[in-house]
């Protein structure tokens, strides 16, 4: 078991992930959804692909990753509570 101090950053950083769009509407991306942006913009395909990728890539994100990382933090509070320093 990780040292009770480690907790506090991974949930700090977990909830850095989450911010921004999709997963809340602050009218920033998110960190992975900039980068998803910015590649998808690089690539050599149709432009009327591009918005479909992002569009996937949001889905995704909402479905898969946002619930992924709210179980994450659940978990690391639960252990960070039995933890020791």
């Amino acid at each position: 078991m990780l040292p009770g101090f480690v907790y506090d950053k991974v949930i700090r950083d977990c909830r850095i992930l989450l911010g921004g769009v999709p997963f809340h509407a602050s009218g920033n991306d998110s960190t992975w959804l900039a980068d998803f942006r910015a590649k998808v913009e690089a690539l050599p395909i149709s432009y009327v692909m591009k918005p479909k990728l992002i569009e996937a890539a949001i889905e995704a994100m909402i479905r898969f990753v946002q619930p992924a990382y709210v179980d994450l933090i659940a978990a690391a509070g639960r252990l960070e509570a039995s933890s020791s320093t």
